[in-house]
């Protein structure tokens, strides 16, 4: 069977919307899950810890989801004793404070709201020193 000129261009041309159709809508199926980024700060002044972290997240999502996911975390009764390598144990003596976008949090990792390009700060802190 013979292909004329004109017939393979029509082919070629029909293959090339197809493969563009498939890589957009792979990429837009990938972009809808993650509707957003936030910036995860872990501070331990006493170790000279200060990184961040850029970590994407999906609508509806909570924080405490997010840590679970990228994070090393220890939660007992809603209260956050360990992420990554700052640990605090003793809640007498020591605790992680929650910052969101450098203001003292006034609610936990799972009720914590947050936005698009929120930062939040994860920092050791004594007893009395806030």
């Amino acid at each position: 069977m013979k292909f004329t000129v004109g017939l393979k261009i029509f082919i070629t041309i029909i293959a090339t919307i197809i493969l563009v159709f498939l890589v957009v809508f792979v990429n837009k199926k990938y972009l809808s899950e993650t509707d957003g980024i936030i910036y995860i700060n872990i501070v331990d002044e006493e170790i000279n810890l200060d990184k961040t972290d850029e970590v994407s997240f999906s609508k509806g999502e909570k924080l405490v989801d997010i840590l679970k996911r990228n994070y090393v975390i220890d939660i007992k009764d809603g209260f956050l004793y360990q992420i990554d390598e700052i640990k605090s144990y003793d809640i007498s003596n020591k605790f992680i404070q929650i910052w969101l976008n450098d203001k003292l949090a006034n609610k936990g990792i799972e009720q914590l709201a947050f936005k698009n390009k929120d930062k939040i700060t994860f920092k050791l802190a004594k007893v009395g020193d806030y």
